[in-house]
């Protein structure tokens, strides 16, 4: 007669969550890695959000600013609304990644 008893297995622990992976983007002169980013939804067009993207390339902080649509940065002009780049000033001054980026362009306070 056997006495001893198994325990069902207990199930791992889950695994740690991965890094985010670094984004890269091309930029001119080479490439760039992307800090931070931010959105506004555009009023004109429901599919788009005005983006700006802190980047730090080899030469150092950049900006960049267009348009997202289905999760991709559009290339070419951008056109907002006043209304449109008050929001994108005001959700950038919320992120500290873009301090580099706008150090030289921030209006005296």
């Amino acid at each position: 007669m056997q006495t001893t008893t198994t325990s069902p297995a207990e199930p791992a622990p889950p695994a740690p969550p991965a890094p985010p992976a670094i984004r890269r983007v091309a930029v001119p002169g080479g490439s760039a890695r992307i800090v931070d980013e931010v959105r506004v939804p555009s009023r004109a067009r429901p599919d788009e959000s005005l983006a700006a993207q802190a980047l730090v390339g080899d030469d150092g902080p950049l900006l960049r600013v267009g348009y997202v649509r289905s999760g991709r940065m559009l290339r070419g002009p951008v056109s907002a609304t006043p209304d449109e780049l008050a929001a994108l000033v005001a959700a950038l001054a919320a992120h500290p990644a873009f301090a580099d980026a706008l150090g030289t362009c921030a209006p005296d306070g």
